[in-house]
């Protein structure tokens, strides 16, 4: 509010003239004065030139008051430069640090920014921001904005809502907006509930309104919740990004398609709780419903007798290739969370084992030569729902049966079990028992069959599967003759034994023959056929091969059962998988194939026979093998893992060789950190940093911390072999609490260091006494906003180096003028040349003294030429004395005015004797937004960009004569000294120059965190600003709270007891059901509604007198219905409420009021209202 300045002359020309025709009557009864006429006119002349008296009488207070202000030293406040931390980018050629010194210029347009100090720029990039929680085993990682390299613009906020609901590991999300979303954003999806904190995810891919998420929902959202993208770093809260994972990989035994159980043997397991194995065990593949590659989860259990544990995949999905820390392989993994458990696991040795006889599978394909055969299945039966003819229905010598599984061809160095159900015309399909039991086989005496029987082997199949060299060991023997002859006679004793099942003899029938041979029976007369009728098949020969990488290897066959397929029944070829088997292409399908051919003999030729009298050709003595059903199966044999590796603190460690290795040990599981104590703050760069100063501006969102409760951080960087060095280090910020600089000087020691998966050069920041431990209930977690490396405050001003002001004649009061004005206060330097005026011992005693700075030039003959001599700048030269070299500035007009020998020194007579330098600048074209200043106006080798990566603030235009006459009394009351509440207000107003602060409220006895307490100071600033919520700035943040403490009491700003803040905004939400008066103005209505509401409600230019509303007042109901009902359309308010949502000190207050029930509620003192989230119905 201006002065009001009192009248001495309340008349104007209106009333002069009203009162000079009231009076026409009494003093010239007989004039009646037209309104046009000539002495009228006459009259008007005369009342305007009284009036014109009168309104200069008016304006002597104001030009009185005017004069007194000036008398008393009072001048206009000049116009305050903006400032804005600038950053510094140097080119990619840069491999040395750059020095930029203080007072090099960058430019928006014509606006110039100075530098304030000299900075060492470094080549680096800050490339990675972490933060751990030892006690949490916890690893944090910013968003990607406050480690960015150099960008282009300011970070936008991003929020929208949900579109459609979500479910419990969904990665996929539709959003309502996906504008300014890019991968690698962070972002929150829900709100904060009872005890469930919302989702955070990081974005993978982006695509009209899908949003493809890093990793898997924990919560399920509803349409419509919000979904908002992070831009501030609070380290220690957020999502953990640590894991502790154990991944096994192997090409050929995880090469698996089918429902299986898959076994791993760990040396030191220990079981969970329920007698389970700990964490979840996964495999990587892609489902068969959903179509989606991920980790899917195996059904786990403990094997009591071998102490394995038992991996159930329950699934014909395919676990798949994967890349895995650069290895492509297939892959399982475990995945722990038990942190007591994972800490108590040292492994010795890991095995793996897949498959086992009860494991059947189907084949993956096969092919008849180049025929694709059907292998779907009966529903029913489980057969074949076409009968497969593996070498044709008229067999010919070189037909061919491939067949190809990647599961079970892929076990290398594994017994295969081909397992056939076969029948043909000589033999049909009996169901015979496919195991025969080891008994009276010849050469098998009492000792051997215990030895076989204590390992387990006890049919003729098992016996048949093993090698000779395998079958010495267990028999324990070196006669290696005994062992092939016993093995023959087992092969032949198995085959014999197949042909009496298919013609239709029981096992029992068999065993009760009576033969001369001692281990067998009698020979027991069957035909050979049921037919009665000989074949000679004797002659037929299979070749069973495989591909090796270079061509069709035969492979070792070690039981044929089929006895080439010549048997009906159920039998099985069992053969072990070979070490060089290779992948092939048959018939264009890639696949493990093995074949068999025929390469000798038949099942049966054509003939001719007589029929009729005419000769045919028949087939009825071809008989070739029909197979109803095919599964494959292969031995669990223990495996170690070709891969082995461990996940945690966000890297890989690679164990495959230890494990490989044996009585060596290794711990899978690694806690965050080890070796480290506390929490930390970990700034990765790309590059080594050395010398100093090295500068990083830290952007953070200041909180009230409590007085004495600023944390304590060691700053340290890595120098290699373990330790970690405390570098040099100025802290501006108070323990990362507040916006400010850190400067940092550092040895030539600096190291790199692999860590959280990225080898950089790491900078740390130890939380020593465990202020974010969450146990002090005043510790605040920083809230940054970006991490800003080479940067520097600059001011928006042009220095001036040595403008010649004049020559000085010797008169009293001397006035020159600088060129550039406004000139920034205390920045002027004022330099006399004496040198004519000074005898030599004056000089000396000048330079001796030191009462003021003076400089010598000295010619060749070391003559002193010039003296020049810096006088000093004084508020008013009525308090200078004749011998004092005094002057005073006007900081606006840019006048230096000297003394006149009495009060203040004359300059002695010379030529250009007088010099100034100076910094002008200031104004509110200064202040500009986030990444506006970009020009680079002093040019230094490789130092290619500029940017602020925060606003400009602070700056202000000069003061106006109104208010400075506001001002000014003011000025006289509190002499510039902050004692009283009005005082500290009134200073905060002049702090800030001119408009930058539209409303101060002063809170004595209130400390920071707005309780009381004597011996503090609370200030409470709201800046002019257009914004719904104005925020006060960084700079004229600072800028007050120096001008205050320099103006207050020691024992307030020494004790920094002094807060300057925002107030604390109330959101005041109204929900309204209005009555229009007709249909087509219900949208209008609705529509002035929410405008009517926010400008109301503005903080500042809100209220019916639109001057803003006062600290701690609420509006009342009435202003509401008053507000809503002027609107035009609107016939009657039906119904009103009001929603106050309070945010104190962390602390969530919301009250509900209506004209019935107005709610008693506690408003703070420094609380203003503003326009929250409105509803308005309009109905008829």
């Amino acid at each position: 509010m201006g002065i009001v300045i009192p009248k001495i002359e309340q008349r104007n020309f209106e009333d002069l003239l009203k009162e000079f025709k009231s009076l026409i009557p009494f003093y010239t009864p007989e004039w009646r004065p037209k309104e046009k006429s000539a002495d009228l006119a006459l009259v008007k002349i005369f009342i305007y030139l009284l009036s014109t008296l009168y309104r200069r009488l008016n304006r002597l207070p104001e030009k009185h008051f005017i004069s007194f202000l000036d008398s008393i030293g009072i001048n206009l406040l000049p116009a305050q430069p903006a400032s804005a931390p600038i950053t510094f980018s140097l080119s990619g050629g840069a491999s040395q640090h750059v020095i930029i010194p203080a007072r090099a210029q960058v430019a928006a347009g014509e606006v110039i920014f100075e530098t304030e100090k000299t900075i060492l720029a470094a080549p680096a990039q800050l490339v990675k921001v972490y933060s751990i929680d030892v006690q949490k085993d916890a690893i944090f990682e910013s968003p990607p904005n406050i480690s960015s390299s150099i960008s282009e613009e300011a970070v936008l906020l991003f929020e929208t809502k949900l579109l459609y609901n979500t479910k419990q590991k969904d990665k996929e999300i539709f959003v309502v907006s996906t504008e300014g979303l890019q991968a690698g954003d962070l972002l929150t999806i829900g709100e904060y509930r009872y005890k469930t904190e919302p989702d955070y995810a990081f974005v993978s891919d982006v695509s009209d309104s899908k949003v493809i998420l890093s990793d898997k929902l924990e919560n399920v959202y509803k349409t419509g919740e919000p979904v908002k993208k992070i831009t501030i770093f609070e380290p220690f809260k957020g999502k953990n990004l640590q894991e502790h994972i154990l991944y096994l990989g192997h090409e050929d035994v995880f090469n698996i398609n089918s429902r299986t159980e898959l076994e791993i043997f760990i040396s030191t397991m220990i079981s969970g709780k329920t007698g389970k194995p700990p964490g979840k065990w996964q495999y990587w593949g892609t489902s068969a419903e959903t179509g989606l590659s991920d980790w899917y989860d195996f059904a786990a259990g403990m094997n009591q007798e071998s102490g394995g544990i038992v991996l159930v995949k329950d699934n014909d999905d395919e676990i798949a290739e994967a890349e895995v820390n650069g290895i492509t392989s297939r892959w399982i993994r475990w995945k722990i969370d038990d942190l007591e458990i994972a800490a108590e696991i040292d492994v010795d040795k890991i095995e793996i084992a897949a498959g086992g006889r009860e494991h059947c599978i189907l084949p993956d394909m096969a092919f008849r030569n180049d025929v694709p055969v059907n292998l779907a299945l009966d529903d029913i039966d489980a057969i074949f729902k076409e009968s497969l003819y593996p070498f044709g229905k008229k067999p010919a010598v070189f037909n061919t049966f491939y067949i190809a599984s990647s599961e079970a061809f892929s076990k290398k160095g594994k017994k295969i079990n081909l397992r056939f159900s076969i029948t043909r015309k000589s033999s049909p399909a009996p169901e015979v028992p496919v195991t025969f039991p080891l008994i009276d086989v010849f050469g098998l005496g009492e000792t051997f069959m215990s030895r076989l029987n204590a390992a387990g082997i006890t049919t003729l199949n098992e016996f048949l599967s093993y090698s000779v060299d395998e079958l010495m060991k267990i028999m324990q023997t070196n006669q290696r003759l005994t062992v092939i002859n016993v093995k023959r006679a087992a092969k032949i004793q198995y085959i014999e034994t197949s042909k009496l099942l298919a013609a239709g003899l029981t096992l029992d029938e068999i065993a009760a023959g009576k033969g001369d041979k001692e281990g067998y029976g009698d020979d027991i007369p069957v035909e050979s056929s049921p037919t009665g009728e000989e074949k000679d098949e004797e002659d037929l020969t299979l070749s069973w091969e495989y591909w090796d990488g270079k061509g069709w290897s035969g492979l070792n066959v070690l039981v044929d059962g089929t006895d080439r397929f010549l048997l009906g029944g159920t039998h099985e070829i069992i053969f072990k998988c070979p070490e060089n088997i290779e992948k092939i292409n048959v018939n264009g399908q890639e696949n493990y194939w093995c074949r068999v051919r025929i390469v000798h003999g038949d099942y049966g030729k054509e003939k001719l026979v007589d029929q009729s009298g005419t000769w045919v050709l028949s087939d009825a003595d071809i008989d070739p093998p029909v197979i109803h059903k095919l599964t494959i199966s292969y031995d669990s044999l223990k495996q170690t893992p070709n891969q082995c590796l461990a996940w945690n603190n966000l890297e890989f460690q690679d164990f495959s060789e230890v494990n490989k290795t044996p009585g060596k040990t290794f711990k899978p599981f690694v806690f965050v950190s080890p070796g480290d104590m506390y929490r930390a703050l970990y700034l990765g760069f790309d590059r080594k940093l050395e010398k100093g100063p090295i500068i990083l501006f830290f952007s953070i969102e200041e909180q009230l911390a409590a007085a004495g409760n600023i944390p304590r951080l060691s700053w340290e960087y890595y120098s290699g072999e373990g330790k970690w060095v405390k570098p040099q280090v100025l802290d501006k910020t108070d323990g990362l609490t507040k916006s400010g600089e850190i400067e940092f000087v550092f040895s030539d020691d600096f190291k790199s260091k692999k860590k959280f998966g990225r080898e950089l050069f790491w900078l740390r920041a130890l939380d020593i006494d465990d202020y974010f431990s969450g146990a002090n209930a005043q510790s605040l977690i920083p809230r940054i906003k970006g991490i800003y490396l080479n940067s520097t405050w600059a001011v928006q001003c042009e220095t001036v180096k040595e403008e010649i002001l004049g020559s000085s004649d010797g008169t009293s009061a001397q006035v020159f003028t600088l060129k550039k004005t406004p000139v920034i206060s205390g920045s002027e330097d004022i330099w006399v040349n004496e040198v004519k005026a000074l005898s030599g011992d004056e000089r000396k005693r000048i330079l001796e003294e030191e009462i003021y700075q003076a400089r010598e030039v000295k010619d060749e003959k070391e003559d002193v030429v010039e003296f020049w001599v810096k006088w000093k700048a004084t508020e008013n030269l009525l308090s200078s004395s004749e011998q004092q070299r005094h002057y005073e500035l006007d900081n606006v007009s840019g006048e230096v005015k000297f003394g006149d020998g009495i009060y203040g020194r004359i300059p002695p007579t010379g030529t250009d004797n007088i010099k100034a330098g100076y910094r002008s600048g200031g104004g509110k074209k200064g202040n500009l937004a986030a990444f506006g200043i970009k020009d680079l106006k002093t040019s230094l080798p490789f130092l290619d960009k500029a940017y602020n990566p925060i606003p400009a603030r602070g700056g202000t235009d000069t003061e106006t004569v109104e208010r400075a006459l506001e001002r000014g009394p003011y000025l006289l009351k509190h002499r510039n000294r902050a004692v009283t509440a009005e005082d500290f207000e009134k200073l905060a107003y002049q702090a800030s120059g001119s408009g930058g602060i539209a409303r101060v409220k002063c809170l004595p006895n209130v400390n920071n965190q707005r309780r009381f307490e004597p011996g503090w100071v609370t200030v409470i600033i709201i800046p002019q600003s257009q914004e719904p919520k104005p925020r006060l700035s960084l700079q004229l943040k600072r800028q007050v709270e120096n001008y205050l403490e320099a103006r207050a009491v020691n024992v307030l700003a020494e004790e920094n007891h002094i807060l300057v803040t925002d107030p604390i905004y109330v959101e005041l939400s109204v929900f309204a059901h209005l009555a229009a008066v007709s249909t087509d103005a219900i949208p209008l209505v609705e529509n002035a509604s929410y405008s009517r509401l926010k400008e109301f409600l503005n903080p500042l230019s809100g209220g019916n007198e639109q001057k803003g509303w006062e600290f701690g007042k609420v509006p009342c109901f009435s202003d509401f219905y008053a507000l809503l009902e002027k609107i035009e359309g609107v016939d009657h308010v039906k119904d009103l409420s009001i929603k106050l949502k309070i945010t104190e000190q962390d602390t969530l207050s919301e009250y509900v009021l209506t004209p019935e029930n107005p709610e008693d509620f506690y408003m703070p003192p420094d609380a203003l209202v503003c326009s929250g989230e409105h509803k308005v119905k309009v109905s008829l």
